[in-house]
């Protein structure tokens, strides 16, 4: 669910500043990206403790 957010998320971030490029929507989508790093660095966490 996390990681599905985040896509929504980076998705409507990347189309803002495909409108108008400003430093706040470059902003939102390398905040957007963190986000989604994020989450896969918790899910790799997770999953190299049950291998």
């Amino acid at each position: 669910m996390d990681f599905t957010t985040a896509c929504g998320e980076l998705a409507e971030a990347r189309f803002q500043q495909s409108c108008k490029d400003t430093p706040s929507h470059r902003a939102a989508v390398a905040e957007a990206c963190g986000r989604i790093d994020a989450v896969l660095d918790m899910y790799l966490d997770t999953v190299g403790r049950w291998c």
